[in-house]
Parts: structure tokens; sequence; C-alpha cells
């Protein structure tokens, strides 16, 4: 058949994603009120920053489909420690963490012109993020590198609530860009996320070593597996 798309993954697919920043509980201290105490707020920050690591650890661990909402996830935090900090304030800790996840991004320079080769094979472009960042917030920065303009259709896990390897999320891509499972390639980093899970719906699925490597889970098997993005080219060659 033929295939009409291809839909990226985005950290350790088309760029390299180093691991957050290690100084995040001052930075979060830095972004309480400056009418709390010293003490409460290194409370805050010390709370803030457990809570989030550990619901994004398990969510990495247990593969779990609904996405954290960082706000909300670091506001139950003070709750639970007794600190007296308002919603508000969770919200503003919560954009320090997308401010710090962007950080953590490292695109070659030619990280939109390898994706715009896609696109000069009259190919539509997508893209599934699962991200804890605002959209406006991502979108903002793809724009700045030039890759903004190179996909056609961007799903981000926490517009939705729902994070990959939820079959809805790539069910989501397909129909921003008006193509049906089998016409599109799923290319991605993670073995559930990015191969299992979008082969679950019928779509065909490839695993990119480039920048990490998933060890083999003994059952699930890629259409491919490469080692920078322009070796898709030559897999896409086989299906085309």
């Amino acid at each position: 058949m033929t295939i009409r798309a291809v839909i990226f993954d985005l950290g350790d697919t088309l760029f390299r994603l180093d691991p957050m920043p290690t100084n995040m509980r001052e930075r979060l201290t830095r972004r309480m009120y400056s009418g709390t105490t010293e003490a409460s707020r290194a409370a805050a920050a010390r709370a803030a920053e457990s809570a989030v690591r550990a619901a994004v650890e398990h969510a990495h661990a247990e593969g779990a489909t609904t996405e954290i909402d960082l706000a909300v996830c670091i506001s139950e935090a003070f709750a639970r420690h007794e600190i007296e900090m308002d919603t508000w304030q969770g919200g503003i800790l919560a954009r320090e963490y997308g401010i710090a996840d962007i950080e953590r991004f490292r695109p070659g320079p030619d990280c939109a012109d390898r994706v715009a080769a896609f696109r000069d094979r009259g190919l539509k472009i997508g893209l599934v993020s699962n991200t804890t960042t605002r959209p406006a917030r991502m979108e903002r920065y793809l724009d700045s590198i030039g890759l903004l303009g190179q996909l056609d259709h961007r799903v981000y896990s926490c517009a939705l609530g729902i994070r990959k390897p939820h079959p809805d999320i790539y069910r989501a891509a397909l129909d921003g860009l008006s193509v049906q499972a089998d016409d599109a390639v799923f290319v991605g980093d993670r073995l559930r996320e990015d191969v299992a899970g979008p082969q679950s719906i019928g779509m065909r699925a490839v695993l990119t070593h480039e920048f990490r490597a998933d060890p083999p889970d003994g059952k699930t098997e890629p259409l491919a597996v490469i080692r920078s993005l322009p070796e898709l080219h030559a897999v896409l060659d086989r299906l085309i």
C-alpha cells in the first residue's frame, strides 16, 4: 500500500533529549511568592520536585496512558504536606518545568532540513509527543528552530489528557492528517510508545536508535530499526 504520511515522536527521535536540569529545586524556590517565608518556599519546592519526579517515573515505568497535569500534581503535593501555597503558585511552578523541559532539547543544525526531506517526497508529516509542556510553548520553540513549518499536524499529550501508548493519541494524529492507519508510518525511539502503540491500531512503526536504544522486549517487532533519520528513506523506498 502507498505510504502517505510519516508521524514522528519528538525527543530522542528528531533530536537528542538531555536529562532534566539537576537544579530544579533551586529554580522552583526562586519562583515562589516573595511574601512567603524561606522555610515554606524550601518545603514547597522540595514537595513539588519530589511529586513531579515520582509521577514522571511512574508514567514511564508503567506505560501510563493518562497525562500528568503538573499544576494539579504540585498543588496536591502542597496539600499532602500541609504547605500553604495556592493553586496559582502550583501553576507558576508547572510553567517553570515547561521552561526547563525545553532547555534540554538539543536539535542539530540540520534538524528541520532532515524532516523537510520527507515532505519533499510528497508525504504528510505529523508529530505525536508525550509532554507536560503546554502546546503554545512547544510551538514557539519548534518555530524558533524552523521545525514547526515542516509539521502538518502536531499532537501533544497534555492537550488531549492522554499519552502514548493510548491508541486514541495516534488516531488523533491520523485524523489530523486525514490518512488511515495503513497509510502511515510511525517513527520513534521507544518500543512500547512508538512501536507497539502505533501497531495496535494498524500502523507500521520504525524504531530509531540514533540518540538512545531501547532494549528488545522479546515481543515487539518494528518494521525496521534505523540508526539515523536519513536511513528512513530506504525503508520508505521499500514501501512506496
